[in-house]
């Protein structure tokens, strides 16, 4: 007998679910299929209602989809009634449909798994959605010094965080107010990187040694992966890394020239032209940055922020002319 499976989202195809899922069959024996249901949040309860009626036994619910199917589900689980958070369905025997969430225990058994800091550590959870919800609580039973919940508006996180009290040290903050602080680990949950982005964080979030982690995976983790690698290796490890990984020497003159002769290579642009205008607009990134935090800058700062902008903006061009961007970030954290 064959099991109908499949994920619900929007988007979708970005997704390894079905190989994921078809892998455990085959392992299991399990007669499997798995496949992907993209529908906005219009179409969401047509289409969990004619899934489960044409004979549906699960479905996984991914973005932005965790908070709405609850209002489609006969039962749900405690830990998803707090989190208000699904990402799980399944058909009852009874008949309806239950939900519950596993986000948050796979989560912590992955960070286990790679041996980041958890007991003790400080740590920083960016995001209000629904998978940020539903990891709060694993992080918390697994009993850090204090976990940060930080979001571009504090107002969001209010009632969030009163329905997580006394299960832990958690403190609501603003993104832009977690400057001066220094996190063991800091675990992105926004949907940004879908669209290539990464949150106005301030950047100095990392003490020595510290972990960063996406909840996304493949392309859209990307964005936030690169940028906690530039800032946690620091300017001269991300060139040491990007000529090793591409081939390119060290020999380019300045540092402009260094971050942009791959670029250069791959489509045959002036040299002095790009470095200079790489470096004008890297300063004007860092000017703005700054404002909006409406903070001072050190000249260490503005030294390390002159070598960051271009490397952003490396990343667009490598983007643009074809060279995967995750050749050079892979491994980095």
């Amino acid at each position: 007998m064959t099991l109908h499976c499949g994920l619900i989202g929007d988007p979708v195809e970005h997704s390894i679910s079905p190989d994921i899922h078809h892998a455990f069959a085959a392992q299991t024996g399990v007669d499997l299929k798995y496949r992907k249901l993209r529908c906005n949040s219009d179409e969401l309860a047509a289409t969990v209602e004619q899934f489960f009626a044409e004979g549906g036994r699960g479905l996984n619910v991914t973005l932005p989809h965790k908070l709405a199917v609850m209002a489609l589900c006969s039962d749900v689980s405690q830990a998803a009634q707090r989190a208000q958070s699904v990402n799980t369905l399944y058909a009852r025997d009874g008949g309806g449909v239950e939900g519950s969430s596993t986000d948050g225990d796979g989560l912590v058994a992955d960070l286990r798994r790679l041996g980041a800091p958890l007991s003790g550590a400080r740590i920083a959870l960016i995001g209000a959605g629904g998978a940020a919800r539903a990891v709060v609580e694993p992080l918390l039973s697994a009993q850090p010094a204090e976990l940060v919940w930080s979001h571009r508006n504090p107002l969001k996180l209010e009632q969030p965080v009163a329905d997580f009290a006394g299960l832990g040290p958690l403190r609501p903050c603003a993104n832009l107010a977690l400057k001066g602080d220094r996190f063991d680990l800091v675990i992105h949950a926004t949907s940004a990187g879908h669209a290539g982005q990464v949150p106005m964080l301030p950047h100095g979030l990392f003490a020595d040694g510290g972990w960063a982690y996406d909840l996304s995976y493949g392309q859209p983790a990307q964005p936030y992966l690169n940028w906690a690698s530039l800032l946690m290796v620091g300017a001269l490890g991300f060139y040491l890394r990007l000529s090793w990984t591409i081939g390119l020497g060290m020999a380019a003159v300045g540092i402009g020239a260094l971050a942009v002769n791959a670029a250069i290579v791959a489509s045959g642009w002036s040299l002095l032209v790009v470095s200079v205008g790489l470096f004008l607009v890297a300063w004007a990134i860092q000017f703005v940055g700054h404002r909006i935090e409406g903070a001072k800058p050190s000249f260490f700062e503005d030294l390390q922020f002159l070598l960051i902008g271009p490397a952003w903006l490396l990343q667009f061009i490598y983007q643009r002319v074809g060279v995967p961007v995750e050749t050079w970030s892979r491994g980095t954290v």
